[in-house]
């Protein structure tokens, strides 16, 4: 029931009202056509932003997918910036806190905001707040307990597992070696 109705919702922002039959009519049609365009990205945008937060390039892009022109998009990124519904930097401090929350290290959750369209400057600031908060070597610590158990690893093939999976969670080797300790070479 859910996909149909939003293939119907698709169907429906999609066409477009007919022109009046004067070219007085005409003209006001295509006045009130663009503003339905806007108040109709307006409130996709703003039902998408209720959901969760979203960057202004990933809104864009979505209301770009939607059919809205460019022009549309731009009005309606600044309505919602200018009603403080839409804000980059609480954006990324947001998907910041959900990733680290997740186990995530720095190196993904920046490749991660960059992929969605964010400044890398902007990235980068929201991974400094944290790293001056926890630092990213006792959240890989914590990320490597919840998975492997508290003891370290005593077996090189064991480490180096521990290690892969440190890696793919987007922490630095440093980071990695923080949390894992020394190299004991008996």
């Amino acid at each position: 029931m859910g996909a149909a109705l939003a293939r119907a919702r698709a169907f429906t922002d999609a066409q477009e009202p007919a022109a009046g039959e004067g070219d007085d009519q005409a003209s006001d049609t295509r006045d009130g056509t663009a503003e339905d365009a806007f108040d109709r990205a307006l409130s996709s945008a703003t039902a998408w932003l209720a959901r969760r937060d979203h960057g202004s390039a990933e809104l864009a892009t979505r209301l770009e997918r939607r059919g809205f022109g460019a022009a549309v998009v731009a009005r309606v990124l600044e309505a919602l910036q200018a009603r403080g519904y839409l804000n980059d930097e609480r954006y990324a401090r947001e998907f910041v806190r959900v990733h680290v929350a997740r186990g995530q290290g720095p190196l993904r959750i920046r490749y991660e905001l960059v992929g969605h369209g964010l400044d890398a400057g902007l990235a980068q600031a929201a991974l400094q707040q944290i790293d001056e908060a926890d630092g990213w070597g006792a959240l890989a610590r914590r990320a490597r307990q919840q998975r492997f158990g508290a003891a370290l690893p005593t077996e090189p093939l064991e480490r180096a597992r521990q290690m892969r999976f440190l890696q793919s969670r987007g922490f630095s080797h440093d980071h990695i070696r923080a949390a894992l300790g020394p190299i004991d070479e008996a």
